[in-house]
C-alpha cells in the first residue's frame, strides 16, 4: 500500500510539473529528455554475433551490465574515477549512465567515459521495467543519496544488485525521512550495500532503517578527483589573465551573488588588479546576474563570449567581471585562483564540493550553510586549511587579507592540498563493494 501511494502521487507530481519541465529545456534537450524519460529508446539492429550469441542472454537488450546513476554535475565528476577503475578491471564490461539534470547529463557524456548516457526513466514501475529490460543490468549504484523507491524495487525484483556509494544523509534530510520511517525501512531493504560518507551518515542511514551489517564508512569518493585533467580546457584563458589577482565565487546561487559583487567592490578599493570569476552553480540564472553586474556599473565579458572572440584583448585591464557561463571549466579555473569562495553556503543551499580549489593548493572561504560536505569543511577548518565566514562584509575582509598576505594564503592553501592527499583511497574501498556484487561474464 506505500508503495502503491508513493506512486500515484509522484505519478500526479511528475504529470502536473511535465510542461514546465519541457518549457524550461532548451529545445535541442527536450525532445531527447521526453522521450528517455519515458523510456522510448531508438532501436538499434543487431549485430550478427549478438543475434547468434544471444548477448547476456537477452537478444532483445543493449550490452549494458552496469548501470551508475548521478544525479548531477558534482556526482557526475565524482564518479568519473571509480567509473574508470571499473572500466579498466572489467574491460567486457559496459557502463550506463543515468542523469536527472541537463547539465548533468552534457558532463558525463563528454567526460565520464561511459558506454550509453541517458535520463533516468521516470521512477514508476513500467518505465523502470522497460528500461531494465532496454539495458539489462546486472548492478545497480547509486551516488549519494539518488535513492528512488520504484527503481530499488524492481532492480531487487530482477535479481539486479542494487548498491548506495559515497552515500551521505544531511541533518534536514534525515529528519524528513524519519517522518515515512516504515516506508524508508521497506525501500532501504532492497539496497544490498552502503557506503557510507562518513560515521554520522553510516547511523543516520542505519536508523532509518538499512540493514546494519549491509553499511560500511567509505569516505568520500570526491577527495579522489583530480581536477587536474580539466585545466586543459581554459589554456586560452592563462595568457589572458596574467598580472591579475584573481579571486573566483564557485556554484553560487541566488542570493549569493549581491554578496560576493558587494565583496568585490569593498576589495577591489585596494587591489585595483582584482578580477573576479563569478561561476554560478545553474547557467539558467546568467542573464539575472548580467544584469546584477550592470547595476553595479562592473565591466564584464562572458566566458562564452571569450571563447567566440579570437582577438586576446577581449580581456582588457579595466575588465573587473569574468562571468562563467560554461559548464565544466570551473575545476580548472580554480588553478589559476588566488583566493576562491564555495557558493551555496550562505544561502540554505549546504555548500558545494571545497576538494577541487583544496587540490590546487588554494585558500578556501565558504559560510555557514555546508551541511552537504559537512564532513570536508570540518577536516579542511581543523587542519587551518579554509575559512568559513557568516556574511559579505566577513567575506570582504578575508579576501583582502589573503591578498594583501600572499604568505598567509600559500600557507592555508598548502594546508588544504595535504588534507585532500591524506583523504584519498575511498575509490579502493568503492571498487572493492562493487567487486562483491560482480562476476565478469563468459563469453
Amino acid at each position: 500500500m506505500m508503495y502503491l501511494l508513493y506512486t500515484i502521487i509522484s505519478t500526479i507530481a511528475f504529470a502536473l510539473m511535465l510542461p514546465l519541465q519541457l518549457f524550461k529545456r532548451k529545445k535541442d534537450v527536450r525532445r531527447r529528455w521526453f522521450r528517455e524519460r519515458f523510456t522510448f529508446y531508438p532501436v538499434r539492429k543487431k549485430a550478427p554475433h549478438e543475434l547468434s550469441n544471444g548477448v547476456y542472454g537477452n537478444n532483445k537488450s543493449e550490452p549494458y551490465t552496469i548501470w551508475l546513476h548521478a544525479v548531477s554535475v558534482g556526482e557526475v565528476i565524482a564518479s568519473i574515477p571509480l567509473i574508470e577503475r571499473i572500466k579498466q578491471k572489467y574491460p567486457s564490461f559496459k557502463v550506463l549512465v543515468s542523469t536527472i539534470t541537463d547539465t548533468g547529463n552534457s558532463i558525463a557524456v563528454e567526460k565520464a567515459g561511459a558506454d550509453k548516457v541517458i535520463y533516468l526513466p521516470v521512477d514508476i514501475p513500467f518505465a523502470i521495467k522497460r528500461t531494465v529490460i532496454k539495458f539489462n543490468p546486472r548492478i545497480l549504484i547509486l551516488m549519494e543519496t539518488e535513492i528512488w523507491p520504484n527503481l530499488v524495487k524492481v532492480a531487487s525484483e530482477k535479481s539486479i544488485s542494487c548498491i548506495l556509494l559515497n552515500g551521505r544523509l544531511s541533518p534536514d534530510s534525515f529528519k524528513s525521512y524519519r517522518k515515512i520511517k516504515p516506508f524508508m525501512a521497506k525501500v532501504l531493504s532492497y539496497i544490498y550495500a552502503f557506503g557510507m560518507q562518513s560515521g554520522d551518515d553510516a547511523k543516520r542511514i542505519i536508523e532509518l532503517g538499512a540493514i546494519p551489517k549491509r553499511v560500511s564508512v567509505m569516505g568520500n569518493i570526491k577527495f579522489d578527483q583530480n581536477p587536474s585533467i580539466q585545466v586543459g580546457a581554459i589554456d586560452d584563458m592563462k595568457d589572458m589573465l596574467k598580472g591579475r589577482k584573481i579571486f573566483i565565487a564557485g556554484s553560487t546561487h541566488n542570493g549569493e551573488d549581491e554578496a560576493v559583487i558587494n565583496a568585490f567592490l569593498q576589495v577591489y578599493k585596494n587591489n585595483p588588479a582584482l578580477l573576479l570569476i563569478l561561476a554560478p552553480r545553474h547557467i539558467q540564472r546568467v542573464e539575472k546576474i548580467e544584469f546584477l553586474i550592470k547595476e553595479h556599473g562592473l565591466k564584464y565579458v562572458k566566458r562564452t563570449d571569450m571563447i567566440k572572440s579570437q582577438e586576446s584583448e577581449v580581456i582588457s585591464q579595466e575588465t573587473e567581471v569574468i562571468l562563467l557561463d560554461t559548464i565544466g571549466e570551473l575545476a580548472g579555473l580554480y588553478s589559476l585562483a588566488d583566493v576562491v569562495f564555495v557558493g551555496g553556503s550562505f544561502v540554505d543551499a549546504g555548500g558545494h564540493n571545497v576538494m577541487e580549489p583544496a587540490f590546487f593548493r588554494k585558500p578556501v572561504i565558504f559560510g555557514p550553510s555546508m551541511y552537504n560536505f559537512r564532513d570536508a569543511a570540518d577536516i579542511l577548518l581543523k587542519n587551518g586549511a579554509a575559512i568559513q565566514v557568516r556574511d559579505h562584509t566577513e567575506l570582504a575582509r578575508e579576501v583582502g587579507y589573503l591578498l594583501d598576505h600572499p604568505e598567509i594564503a600559500s600557507k592555508i592553501g598548502k594546508s588544504a592540498q595535504n588534507v585532500v592527499q591524506r583523504n584519498t583511497g575511498a575509490t579502493d574501498i568503492a571498487m572493492r563493494i562493487v567487486q562483491r556484487f560482480l562476476v565478469e561474464p563468459e563469453w
